[in-house]
């Protein structure tokens, strides 16, 4: 079966636009102008595996709820940016046109999962 195939499922990759917040400094913006939507990517998510779990537990890092597959080429180029995790969320988490989870999600981080521009994995976490 091919990496493709196992992308049985649709997400929105939202990426921020940029505000000022309270202080002068720059905060994400996650609606409003200037922000970026692209819908119906190729995906899939399952939870974590139990070595991120326990990577978690001794670190005291934030929980990862779930993890996401993204097609290198195919994925918004926006998430292959350095600091793309503090700029993105990922929203409508879909399987055949049925939502399995509304999001939001933070991105905790991305990777270029087989190190030569296959696909990517992003760490994520419900957003609030």
């Amino acid at each position: 079966m091919a990496f493709l195939d196992l992308l049985n499922m649709t997400c929105t990759v939202v990426q921020a636009a940029t505000a000022t917040g309270s202080y002068g400094q720059t905060v994400p913006a996650w609606s409003g102008a200037g922000v970026v939507t692209t819908t119906g990517v190729a995906c899939r998510m399952e939870p974590p595996g139990i070595q991120t779990q326990t990577r978690e537990l001794a670190t005291g890092a934030a929980l990862v709820e779930q993890i996401l597959y993204l097609d290198y080429a195919t994925a918004p180029t926006s998430l292959r940016a350095h600091g793309a995790s503090s700029t993105h969320r990922i929203t409508t988490v879909a399987r055949a046109g049925v939502a399995v989870d509304a999001g939001p999600f933070d991105v905790l981080s991305v990777q270029d999962g087989a190190g030569a521009g296959h696909h990517l994995r992003l760490e994520l976490r419900r957003a609030g």
